[in-house]
């Protein structure tokens, strides 16, 4: 395992708090299918129930209870054992190459000054570019990490090379001046997005990026592999534009919440979100192989703080 990895005690969490699988499910921006075997996977694998769906709320089990209080000491004890072994780690000078594009570049370097009180004598560089050229670099170990996208069908790789930074479905907006926007209920918000099968996207023009960049080939995969006639792509690497073309009801576009928050208000556009695997977007932080140095670790845990913080603007 990489960094602790929080989902065990993130999604266990999010069932005790809600009492309920499903609202569970919509809190986390994941199916209730996905959630609902996750959760078995967990109690096959312990050889006891955790929670007590016979009762309406669940209520977690007495196992299901001491269950998520492991869950939490586990991971205040992983932090305390992350901290206390990187002071062993040398203070050799060195330097660390993060790749990221631009629209990420101020989260990343908002990570430094924390990494720099632990870590004086290692000096980190930003290479900006776009993501199909630092998955390129990465590979031919020019540089050391790679702020780069990942969807739902590659998100569950083992290899433990990389971190997910932020994990939010990729938001379907639609000018209300849209025919789609009246599938929109009247609470439809940026927080309160509808369900919308993508199959209502056919003769729809979509707004996704260029060809070869990850938002592109992700989008042109779906209508295609599902043979949604669309009436062609609006090609744009820009989130303004992309903003900007829904809003005047040019296309549809496919943008997380993550960023669409940087541009409120959004008093033109209505928001639906799907489940299928191309529309879960993950933001992550890969590295180089699963062999990642204690600094690289420390690196990527105060970047995913940075982003949470993003995340809950």
């Amino acid at each position: 395992m990489l960094i602790y990895d929080n989902r065990l005690l993130l999604y266990f969490q999010a069932i005790a708090t809600e009492h309920s699988i499903s609202r569970a499910a919509d809190k986390l921006y994941i199916s209730q299918s996905s959630l609902s075997k996750f959760l078995k996977a967990i109690e096959d694998e312990l050889g006891t129930k955790l929670v007590d769906r016979r009762t309406i709320p669940l209520k977690l089990t007495p196992a299901g209870e001491r269950f998520l209080q492991f869950l939490k000491e586990s991971s205040a004890l992983y932090e305390k054992a992350l901290s206390e072994i990187t002071q062993l780690e040398s203070e050799a000078p060195r330097e660390l190459i993060i790749g990221t594009s631009s629209m990420n570049s101020k989260v990343i370097s908002d990570a430094f000054p924390e990494f720099y009180s632990r870590y004086p004598n290692i000096q980190l560089s930003l290479q900006e570019g776009h993501s199909e050229d630092l998955a390129q670099l990465l590979m031919r170990r020019k540089i050391d990490m790679a702020v780069l996208v990942r969807n739902g069908n590659d998100i569950n790789d083992s290899s433990g090379s990389f971190e997910v930074l932020v994990s939010q479905p990729r938001l379907i907006v639609v000018s209300r001046k849209n025919p789609l926007a009246r599938l929109a209920g009247p609470d439809n918000s940026l927080e309160n997005p509808q369900y919308l099968d993508i199959h209502h996207l056919e003769n729809q023009k979509l707004i996704a990026g260029k060809a070869g960049q990850r938002i592109f080939e992700d989008m042109n995969e779906m209508v295609h592999k599902r043979r949604i006639p669309i009436r062609g792509f609006l090609e744009t690497q820009s989130v303004d534009t992309m903003v900007s073309f829904a809003a005047k009801n040019y296309g549809v576009s496919f943008i997380p919440s993550y960023y669409l928050k940087s541009f409120l208000p959004l008093d033109d556009l209505v928001f639906f979100y799907s489940d299928y695997p191309e529309l879960q977007w993950a933001l992550t932080l890969e590295f180089q192989s699963s062999s990642v140095s204690i600094p690289e670790r420390y690196f990527a845990s105060i970047v995913k703080k940075v982003c949470g913080k993003y995340e809950k603007r």
